[in-house]
């Protein structure tokens, strides 16, 4: 028995031992010694510094000798042990070598070994690990760890069960692992691991963990199998293995994972980061390459749910290995990658990728779909991605894109199919850097095919053109050149007709790209092209021509599309002149300019019950509402002019058509053209900012009033020229509407003319040379049945209120009298009232003619009140006889008290008065003959 009291420190001195960090303290100990043909120490107690131990061993020799050690302790302070010294570098290889040729075992195969170690608190990293325990046993050469346990902070535990085998060259460590702590962030920070979610990620990460294994080591490689790990609400099963301890590392992996936010472990980006980009996710990848170059990868990866960069992916499987290239540039080989995406998106991926110049390179198929692509991109860009060089994928509708894609990311070659906007597109060659470089090389070849123009046309939002017959479309392009200067040239096949163009690309395809085109459009029939482009169109039988669209178009981003028109024509109708649409904040700014040869409309607007009225055919206004939504998506000038434009019967020459649009509301500066032989000018406004309103002033000078009527009417009641001037006003939601609202003020005046309903200066002339009763009968509806009577003026007030036009007061000078009458046009319901009478000039004190003129303006009735001339002049007619006969006593008879006469019997039939008292004999408007027929019905 003995004691001593030393610092060990002394004792290194001594024998020259390397100094160690934490052994200079003081140490005693203090054991009873036993040998009796076995070597026991019991009662072992001692101190080491601040640590109290205690304990017993006994050694027993012999062929198969034994040794059981009992050793606990109260306390033990790890950190003098673990002083700070710099980690070595790697490259991927371990220092680690093995002496390969020591096959003797880890303990004599007939040593009996029975060891038990317990330490109630030890101090490492200033924090404590509590209740160590240690127990194993020795079993043909091996270690059998019956337990190995510990508390460490954060509220976890360790504990682990097997057996330590193999040989000393290499021993092996196989048993069962687990660990769990509660407080998992806290443990971090206690090993001195600080992931950014430790302290920017939410409180509920980095707290619950757990993990099992069965875990196989020895100097090569480290496996877990039937692995189980728990981090917060993620669970992760399967197999991993680590080998080439000795050499180059490898990792194997075949994990299953429920879920995983990795968000919430990589923080969020900083506030000065740039936005995710396909350049940034393409360097990510590259760098990715070179980190894992010095190792050997072999990944069976599962996952149901993974959100990165607030993206949710689900379904992932991924298959991947990494060969050595030789050159540090690994090669990383995708057997297979499936997931599915934000919007139900899916990716497929397979192929080898390898580091390349700043982005990876590539040669491997791939395959993408997307039910929604604007909601793909809605997704994307709420994540923070930058999407702005995929934006014009939104209307596509369902995306399926698959091909094969080889090289540098940045100068691809591709062969790909995609399945977009209802049709198939190919793509093949170099699409360019495809915004992973600033500018490189394109040569693509690009076709296009889709079942339906209609389906096509309302995909991009263009409801103006899904009309007709559904056509197929063909295109097909060459783009060839640098990005940042390409040239193309295409043909293809679009409403039945033939394209050919081509063009050049300036400034890649950033936003401020400038592109140049040249267009060239046939279609072999005017009537077909129009029936595909207006709803319900119904040309006329005759042959209307073929189309011809010859263009040069300028887009940028800044300047807008500026469409210079080359001599181009529709059927007969030449046209030629330009268009700018400029950008604007609100609204895009056109400028038109354009000049027509002679247009007919009714080539290109004859859709069903449209046409100008006529004596068959009263008007009939529309109740479908105005669709004006037009003005509001557009502003600017326009400046039209025409040879001449035909609609019906009525032909404007040299029309022309100033105006502007702001703000939905048209302003006509100036409509002038020749119209009915005279001239017509107009400005006013079309307000479409809510219901549709309009306001006109209009002057027309020298108007043919017998082309007028014809062409409104069907007939030719007047003749003469006409001046109109006034203004109108309207408001309404359809052209019923329009109509019916109708309000304003004209004057109307009308010189050297005609009224072809009646003969006034024959009715005199006759009257004048009426010599007996016979000559009287009949005379007044005869002369008022048909025939001309001319005027020198005619004129009349016009006001409309609410759709009716009315004059109170309409006066004409006539060869052989006047006119005076009241007119009302209902232009809702396109009906005439107008009443007034004929007087005759020569015999002022002569009853005037009655007229009712009414019905429909498409053949409207007249009624004339005859009777009370045709007595005056019966009267007048036997007053004059009396007086030729002479008969006595004329004093007495008094016969002008009888017949109406002067009382001295001066005056004959052709010195007769005249004055009116209207009644009812009519007739119909007559025709434009004169004769006294029917007229229109």
């Amino acid at each position: 028995m003995g004691r001593a009291f030393l610092p060990i420190a002394w004792l290194q001195a001594i024998q020259n031992l390397p100094q160690t960090p934490g052994l200079d303290k003081a140490f005693d100990l203090k054991a009873r010694l036993l040998s009796d043909g076995s070597l026991t120490l019991d009662d072992l107690r001692g101190n080491f510094g601040k640590t109290g131990f205690d304990g017993r061993g006994q050694y027993v020799p012999g062929a198969a000798p034994r040794l059981a050690v009992d050793f606990h302790a109260d306390q033990l302070d790890l950190d003098p042990f673990f002083a700070a010294s710099p980690s070595p570098k790697t490259d991927g290889r371990t220092a680690f070598k093995p002496d390969v040729g020591d096959e003797t075992s880890l303990l004599p195969a007939d040593l009996a070994l029975d060891l038990s170690v317990a330490i109630d608190a030890a101090r490492y990293r200033d924090q404590v690990i509590s209740r160590i325990g240690f127990k194993a046993h020795a079993d043909e050469g091996a270690v059998v760890i019956d337990e190995a346990a510990a508390n460490l902070p954060g509220a976890s535990d360790l504990s682990f069960k097997g057996q330590l085998k193999g040989s000393r060259a290499v021993p092996k460590l196989e048993g069962e692992m687990a660990a769990s702590s509660s407080n998992l962030r806290a443990l971090l920070g206690w090993l001195g691991i600080e992931p950014i979610a430790a302290s920017d990620g939410p409180q509920e990460v980095l707290n619950r963990f757990s993990v099992s294994a069965h875990v196989a080591v020895d100097p090569t490689m480290l496996a877990l199998d039937d692995l189980a790990l728990v981090l917060d609400a993620s669970r992760i099963s399967g197999r991993l293995a680590l080998s080439g301890l000795d050499g180059r590392l490898g990792l194997a992996a075949d994990l299953e994972l429920d879920r995983l936010d990795l968000d919430d472990y990589l923080g969020p980006a900083p506030a000065d980061a740039p936005p995710f980009s396909l350049k940034s996710m393409a360097e990510m990848a590259n760098e990715g390459l070179k980190q894992i170059a010095p190792y050997d990868l072999d990944l069976k990866l599962k996952a149901r749910r993974l959100t990165i960069m607030g993206q949710i992916l689900r379904d992932i499987s991924l298959g991947a290995q990494t060969l050595n290239a030789g050159d540090q540039k690994a090669a990383f080989t995708i057997e297979s990658l499936d997931l599915k995406g934000p919007a139900e998106s899916s990716l497929g991926l397979s192929g080898g990728f390898r580091t390349g110049d700043g982005v990876p390179v590539v040669d491997g198929l791939i395959r993408l779909a997307s039910p929604d692509p604007a909601a793909l991109l809605a997704q994307l860009k709420a994540g923070g991605a930058d999407i702005s060089a995929l934006e014009l994928i939104a209307d596509l509708g369902p995306v399926a894109i698959e091909g094969r894609i080889t090289g540098p990311l940045a100068d691809t070659e591709m062969d790909m199919t995609a399945r977009l906007a209802g049709g198939r597109m190919t793509l093949r060659g170099k699409p360019g850097p495809l915004g992973l470089a600033p500018d490189g090389p394109i040569d693509l070849a690009l076709g296009f095919d889709h079942p339906s123009h209609r389906a096509l046309a309302e995909r991009f939002h263009l409801p103006a053109y899904a009309t007709g017959d559904a056509l197929p479309v063909h295109l097909e392009m060459r783009l060839g050149g640098l990005l940042s200067a390409a040239d193309f040239v295409g043909e293809g096949r679009l409403l039945g007709g033939q394209l050919e163009f081509s063009g050049h690309v300036s400034r890649g395809f950033s936003t401020d790209r400038l592109i140049d085109v040249t267009l060239r459009a046939r279609h072999p029939a005017l009537g077909a092209f129009l029936r595909q482009l207006i709803p319900d169109h119904q040309p006329p039988a005759r042959d209307l021509g073929d189309v011809l669209l010859a263009l040069k178009a300028r887009h940028s981003g800044d300047e807008g599309l500026a469409i210079n028109l080359q001599p181009s024509h529709l059927g007969q109708t030449t046209l030629a002149g330009s268009l700018h649409i400029k950008p604007q904040e609100k609204r895009p700014f056109w400028q038109v300019d354009l000049e027509l040869g002679d247009v007919v409309a009714a080539d290109f607007g004859g859709a069903k019950g449209a046409g100008a009225p006529s004596s068959k055919s009263p008007m009939e206004w529309s109740h479908v509402p105005f669709d004006a939504s037009a003005l509001a998506h557009l502003d600017g000038r326009f400046q039209i002019r025409a040879k001449s434009l035909r609609h019906g019967a009525v032909l404007l020459t040299k029309p022309a058509f100033d105006g502007r649009l702001q703000d939905a509301v048209l302003t006509i500066e100036s409509i002038d053209a020749g119209l009915f032989g005279g001239h017509f000018l107009a400005t006013g406004q079309v307000d479409a900012t809510a219901m549709p309103a309009i306001a006109i002033d209009f002057n027309g000078q020298s108007l043919a009033m017998a082309e007028v009527m014809q062409s409104l009417f069907g007939y030719q009641t007047l003749s003469g020229r006409a001046a109109i001037k006034g203004s109108l006003s309207a408001q309404g939601a359809s052209p019923f509407d329009l109509v019916s609202a109708l309000k304003g003020r004209a004057r109307l005046d009308m010189a050297d003319g005609a009224i072809r309903a009646f003969d006034l200066p024959g009715l005199i002339s006759r009257i004048q040379s009426a010599k007996k009763p016979a000559d009287l009968a009949g005379l007044a509806q005869r002369s008022f049945g048909g025939g001309r009577t001319a005027f020198s003026h005619l004129g009349a007030d016009l006001v409309a209120d609410k759709g009716m036009i009315s004059s109170d007061q309409i006066r004409a000078d006539l060869a052989g009298g006047g006119l005076d009458g009241r007119a009302t046009l209902d232009l809702a319901a396109w009906a005439l009232s107008m009443k007034g009478k004929v007087a005759l000039g020569a015999f002022p004190k002569a009853p005037a003619i009655g007229f009712d003129l009414g019905g429909s303006l498409a053949g409207p009735r007249a009624a004339f009140d005859t009777d009370p001339l045709q007595r005056w002049l019966a009267g007048r007619l036997v007053g004059d006889v009396f007086r030729r006969l002479q008969l006595p006593g004329k004093g007495q008879l008094r016969v002008p008290e009888i017949v109406g006469g002067p009382e001295d019997g001066s005056e004959n039939i052709n010195d007769m008065d005249r004055d009116q008292s209207p009644d009812a004999s009519s007739s119909p408007v007559p025709d434009p003959s004169g004769s006294a027929s029917s007229g229109p019905d």
